[in-house]
């Protein structure tokens, strides 16, 4: 641990030296003298995908702008229960990582490089909204102290395991004496978001299109209708299938039932024409 204080203190040490050096020649010409406000600020910004699935690897990336020799302290909390993926940092400072589990505090560096990387285990968690939390230390441009700020950037990630499923089905799954005339119609939902590229619909066997797909209000809950070209048949059984994935790319079992349309309605008997 000494040893890492040591290597921090060099850094800094080194950091500081160069500003020295700089702000005399800015002064010298003129731009930017010492202690005044810098021109630039730092800021680090945050990259995490938008869904994850339960344990999980997937990469955190990190970009910084306004560092000064592009080196800087980076330290970031990763949610209950992530875990920093071990030998994943990518950047100049391998040698400077130090992550501690006990807190999930992960502490890396940038070094020359404007974009570092690493990676993380999802936490087992079926379904969760998580939230990232960080930040850098760096000198700047104009200034003789060290300048901290707060990461920003995408700062929350969900965890998806659970696939989407339906409801609302019309005809109700198992109905009878349905109307040839009905259009079929399926509400396809999920916890988070549906991905309404996904949807497929079968009737007996065969996809059909188009469909109309259309949120119901949301992007967790799609209306699903078609409206077959032609009236289905008397007394006939009529099975439907829907497939779909949400936006965490799970996908739901097939949901298949079926329903019964109505007999064909008997022929009027003709109407005797009376004898004169």
């Amino acid at each position: 641990m000494n040893g890492k204080r040591s290597e921090h203190k060099k850094m800094v040490g080194l950091l500081s030296a160069a500003i020295v050096v700089l702000s005399i020649v800015t002064a010298t010409l003129a731009i930017t003298p010492i202690g005044a406000a810098p021109s630039t600020v730092a800021t680090v910004t945050r990259s995490l995908p938008t869904y994850i699935t339960p344990n999980q690897t997937f990469t955190v990336t990190l970009t910084q702008s306004g560092f000064v020799l592009d080196t800087g302290l980076i330290q970031e909390v990763l949610p209950v229960g992530f875990q920093y993926i071990a030998g994943s940092y990518t950047g100049g400072a391998p040698d400077w990582v130090n992550y501690d589990p006990a807190t999930r505090t992960l502490q890396v560096w940038f070094r020359n490089e404007s974009v570092i990387s690493y990676g993380v285990q999802a936490s087992p968690a079926t379904q969760a909204t998580v939230t990232f939390s960080g930040t850098y230390k760096t000198l700047v441009f104009g200034c003789v102290e060290p300048e901290t700020g707060v990461i920003t950037g995408d700062l929350v990630t969900k965890v998806d395991g659970v696939p989407p499923y339906t409801a609302n089905h019309y005809p109700a799954k198992g109905a009878t004496n349905v109307p040839i005339t009905s259009n079929i119609v399926v509400h396809v939902k999920d916890n988070f978001e549906v991905d309404p590229s996904t949807i497929v619909m079968r009737v007996n066997g065969n996809p059909v299109s188009p469909l109309s797909i259309v949120p119901s209000p949301g992007t967790n809950n799609f209306a699903v209708t078609y409206n077959p070209p032609v009236d289905f048949a008397y007394s006939a059984t009529v099975t439907v299938s829907i497939d779909a994935s949400d936006a965490a790319g799970n996908a739901m079992a097939t949901d298949t039932y079926s329903f019964t349309t109505a007999s064909e309605p008997p022929v009027p008997t003709p109407t005797p024409t009376p004898t004169p």
